[in-house]
């Protein structure tokens, strides 16, 4: 019966079907700006992470009541980094002159699901949605464009 078991165990968990999904956050931070004309300002966040297995796929992300689409085509919101071996993700708001403007594709008029924590990440693996909750994001000193 032992064997049994442990013969079950190694076929469902195995490297090729594998039992769990790991994001790693590297590097989490949100960074205020201002400048260019006035009444121009908004925040950039930037979150570098490692998720695998490597057939996961990032979905969106939710940052303080805004959600993004997430892309990782060339000229989308999400990089790759091969030093780290690592997926870094770019969205931000901004504000012009009284009206808002988004880095990103927003999710327009969709209420964010409330988590415990600075952002929520949507990813997909074997076509079933999965979260990650980042905890917190370090705070970068302001940027002020001329």
């Amino acid at each position: 019966m032992k064997k049994l078991i442990v013969g079950i165990l190694i076929a469902f968990c195995s490297p090729v079907n594998s039992c769990a999904q790991t994001v790693e956050i590297l590097n989490a931070s949100r960074q205020g700006w201002s400048g260019g004309i006035a009444g121009n300002y908004g925040i950039k966040y930037s979150i570098t992470l490692k998720l695998s297995p490597k057939n996961c796929k990032l979905d969106s992300i939710y940052i303080n009541d805004r959600g993004y689409k997430l892309d990782s085509k060339p000229g989308g919101n999400v990089e790759r980094d091969t030093l780290q071996h690592a997926l870094i993700i770019n969205v931000g708001e901004g504000h012009h002159g009284g009206r808002d403007d988004n880095y990103n594709v927003q999710f327009p008029g969709q209420h964010v699901r409330h988590f415990e924590g600075a952002a929520l990440i949507v990813y997909q693996y074997r076509s079933k949605p999965y979260t990650f909750i980042v905890k917190k994001m370090e705070e970068l000193p302001p940027l002020a464009f001329p």
